[in-house]
């Protein structure tokens, strides 16, 4: 990508029960393969585990806490443009990799002390990590324009830059924005 090459080596199976408890579970899996990926987490939590789910959408964080105790699970979304080159090979296109993170369930109003820790080591690994103590209003903020740019590039089979350059489709693609963002209020989070 832009910011240089990388190589990852890592040890994988398809069998979590071989890797055991673990101090983090981020869990980025599309959300199509959620019934067969959400139970493959159960072995790999431990006493102390952390579940972060970084999906897109906004029913990530329920969903795995109906496998995983609630108390486990820290939300919290992702924003990185990449596409798959090739089996293993991921191509970063553009050049922000921003992480924002923090407590789904019961959140307090300071940063947790895992939710920091989690920060801190996806900074020290060059990930801008972003802790915040409520971590539902960054995952609605983020569907909120989501939600409306998937459907609309993806039924005009464009770039949003077209859509965006034409008074009446950005006229409609704000006016879908903000139906989202009325959805999130009425949802019980704050304005995004």
């Amino acid at each position: 990508g832009p910011l240089g090459d990388f190589r990852v080596n890592v040890q994988a199976s398809d069998n979590p029960a071989d890797i055991g408890p673990v101090d983090a579970v981020v869990f980025t899996v599309k959300t199509y393969d959620n019934a067969k990926a959400i139970p493959l987490i159960q072995p790999l939590v431990g006493p102390r585990t952390s579940v972060l789910t970084l999906q897109n959408g906004v029913d990530s964080a329920e969903e795995i806490a109906r496998v995983v105790d609630k108390k486990r699970v820290i939300g919290g979304c992702t924003y990185i443009a990449t596409a798959i080159e090739s089996p293993g090979v991921i191509r970063q296109t553009g050049t922000h990799r921003r992480v924002v993170l923090g407590e789904y369930f019961d959140p307090k109003r300071q940063v947790s002390g895992r939710v920091q820790a989690l920060s801190d080591a996806m900074l020290a690994a060059d990930i801008q990590a972003e802790p915040v103590a409520d971590a539902k209003h960054a995952v609605w903020e983020k569907f909120t324009y989501l939600a409306p740019f998937a459907a609309f590039t993806g039924a005009a089979r464009l770039p949003i830059g077209p859509l965006w350059a034409e008074d009446e489709s950005r006229q409609v693609f704000l006016d879908a924005v903000m139906e989202v963002a009325a959805v999130a209020k009425a949802h019980g989070g704050k304005s995004v």
